[in-house]
């Protein structure tokens, strides 16, 4: 198991490395835009045999004209902030022409009405990815995560897994030995202790870190209550002031120290010891898999992913970690299968409900 645990890190690293690099890259490029709202027009733009693209136009604080393609997290915001349910609006940014016609109509009449003064526009080499209230504050991403591993190399940490999405980033890191314990009703399994950071400096979440749980046997994971939960928010900013990189700076400095301190808490002697009691506490209760696959879809599984849940328990794969009785455990180990198996944004999505299954 140890050496299982040293090969995946090692596969590894060519990835993490190449993603660490897209977090710094993305963050050097980030460009805001304070915007009266009533001055924000929009339009379709696409061009024959493109993919639908609205495209939104205002003036910068100098008078300069700018136009940026809009994301879809945006057009969430933007929904959000408008009052247009969001889903409508993107199903109709992502239709035919008149669609997208209605869409960038809605969206100017709407921009040109609304009581809200101002909003954050916040791009990425001409596209607005995100579309946020003017006190949304911006931290450095790369600073605060590189400050994550370091806390986590001093105490022998490694990095194993790393994702940079184009709103929202993760790192995972584990202390590297094996953890050898007997459960009541699933046999001896193997695990190791460390913590997850996700951050999004596009409105899709807070700048979170939790404690991590990852199972050798199956390399799945599970993400812990979070420690530290940190918003973007400040106060106003004035609408002629451009926030300057000192500005940013303190402002992820204390974070960062934030950051240090939580990780602190991680590898305290009681917090893997709660991690493993609610593992042995969750395989000494036998449940009704059935009647808790029903309850899957409450807790955000898709239809696809409760009957892929369904097929691996029904495998019963040890390679799974999946093996003695129908209980509480099983099931979560059964989750984190199908989380490993999916997209790196869900799978940290389903690696928390895992969590929350477990009660760590």
């Amino acid at each position: 198991m140890q050496n299982k645990l040293e090969s995946m890190i090692s596969k590894k690293a060519h990835d993490i490395g190449a993603t660490i690099k897209k977090i710094s890259e993305t963050g050097m490029m980030i460009d805001d835009d304070i915007v009266q709202v009533k001055q924000m027009e929009f339009r379709d733009i696409t061009r024959d045999g493109d993919k639908p693209k609205i495209e939104v136009i205002y003036p910068d604080h100098n008078g300069a004209v700018v136009s940026n393609s809009i994301h879809d997290n945006a057009f969430d915001q933007f929904g959000g902030k408008f009052g247009i349910p969001p889903g409508y609006l993107k199903k109709l940014a992502h239709g035919k022409t008149w669609e997208r016609n209605v869409a960038a109509h809605t969206l100017s009449e709407f921009a040109g009405n609304v009581e809200r003064d101002r909003m954050l526009l916040r791009n990425v080499n001409g596209q607005t990815r995100a579309a946020v209230s003017d006190r949304y504050r911006r931290f450095n991403s790369m600073k605060i995560f590189l400050t994550f591993l370091q806390a986590a190399q001093n105490t022998g940490s490694r990095l194993v897994d790393a994702h940079s999405g184009e709103i929202r980033d993760y790192m995972e890191v584990i202390y590297p030995e094996v953890i050898e314990f007997d459960t009541p009703l699933n046999g001896r399994n193997y695990a190791a202790v460390g913590a997850r950071i996700g951050n999004s400096d596009f409105g899709k979440g807070a700048l979170d870190l939790s404690p991590y749980l990852l199972m050798v046997t199956c390399l799945n994971g599970n993400t812990g209550r979070t420690l530290m939960h940190e918003i973007h928010m400040g106060g106003a900013i004035p609408e002629t002031v451009e926030i300057s990189n000192e500005t940013i700076m303190k402002d992820t400095d204390a974070k960062a120290s934030l950051v240090a301190d939580a990780m602190k808490s991680v590898y305290n002697g009681d917090t893997k010891e709660r991690l493993l009691d609610s593992v042995r506490k969750l395989s000494a209760e036998e449940v009704d898999i059935k009647k808790e696959t029903e309850r899957l879809p409450k807790l955000g599984l898709t239809k696809g992913e409760v009957e892929l849940f369904e097929k691996m328990m029904l495998n019963n794969d040890p390679a799974n970690n999946l093996q003695g009785a129908p209980t509480k455990w099983k099931m979560v180990n059964g989750l984190t299968a199908v989380a490993r198996d999916s997209e790196p944004e869900r799978k940290r999505d389903l690696e928390k409900i895992a969590g929350q299954l477990l009660g760590i």
